[in-house]
């Protein structure tokens, strides 16, 4: 276990060293002809107290002139928290509050974790079947996921520069933890 930690602390220390070139909104590719600036974020808002905070965030990233896209890469609320659809309501709303366009894709907490007794014993499918309907209330079916139950939650989309972009959801749930109800 402590090989583990230390390999993993070795990683996250490089890979903040070598991030650090790169500051806010400064391209890493500076001989690119369209570059693209991205505000990616996510595990937010975790709290009630973070959720009123939310104008701080919305500030900055709209007020930011170089950010043309905005992506959230899971979790809305954490693990702690109870599944409602009046928590998923308040971020749809605050989502709707970003001037760039914004990418979605719900994290575990959103749905695969919802049978935890902490986030209310409730049923996953029925969970992701409502962050579906609000969220993405005009699915997009490709050919490949009409085999799969439930459909894919992975999107992608290509840029003119070739820029490919693909956020990535692995359902699953961590050791130990019981499998969701069966629908």
């Amino acid at each position: 276990m402590k090989k583990l930690l230390i390999v993993a602390a070795a990683l996250c220390g490089a890979l903040v060293a070598n991030s650090a070139g790169a500051g806010n909104g400064t391209p890493i590719n500076t001989g690119s002809a369209n570059t693209l600036t991205l505000a990616v974020f996510g595990d937010w808002p975790y709290s009630s107290l973070l959720l009123n905070a939310a104008p701080l965030l919305l500030d900055s990233i709209n007020s930011d002139p170089k950010v043309r896209l905005v992506m959230h890469v899971g979790d809305i609320h954490s693990g702690s928290m109870l599944c409602t659809l009046q928590w998923n309501l308040q971020i749809h709303d605050l989502f709707q509050q970003f001037k760039d366009p914004l990418v979605y894709t719900p994290g575990d907490n959103e749905w695969t974790d919802c049978h935890r007794p902490a986030e209310g014993n409730q049923n996953p499918l029925t969970e992701l079947a409502n962050i579906r309907s609000l969220f993405f209330p005009t699915p997009v079916v490709r050919e490949q996921d009409v085999a799969r139950s439930p459909p894919s939650t992975t999107v992608s989309w290509r840029r003119p520069s070739a820029f490919i972009c693909s956020p990535t959801h692995a359902r699953g749930h961590p050791c130990g933890s019981p499998a969701p109800p069966a629908p």
